[in-house]
């Protein structure tokens, strides 16, 4: 009989800004409001989650995803996957065109 030896698949490159994790935190948090944030990966780092899947939470809330695992957490607040997809869409274009205009219409 002969076996075959399955190779791993090389990791995938995670996609990382810093300044718009700083976007992030000038966000006020997407379930209470509260204007002092951290940024909440969606897909986590480890997993290879982008910082642009990043949304703002303030920090009783972000540790309350992170205890409660984020699909249950955003179900229980009422926020839908489809809707917090539709969230992270509209923070990137906000941020695109927060960078737009700080460039002077240049993308770097």
């Amino acid at each position: 009989m002969k076996t075959t030896m399955s190779h791993p698949q090389p990791k995938k490159i995670r996609e990382t800004d810093e300044n718009y994790l700083d976007f992030i935190r000038e966000q006020p948090c997407l379930v209470c409001l509260d204007p002092i944030v951290e940024p909440h990966h969606t897909k986590t780092v480890g997993a290879g989650g982008s910082d642009y899947n990043a949304v703002p939470l303030c920090r009783r809330c972000h540790a309350s995803a992170h205890y409660s695992g984020t699909h249950f957490f955003f179900k229980k607040k009422g926020i839908d996957p489809a809707f917090l997809k539709f969230i992270i869409e509209r923070l990137r274009v906000k941020y695109e065109k927060k960078s737009r205009r700080r460039n002077n219409g240049k993308i770097l």
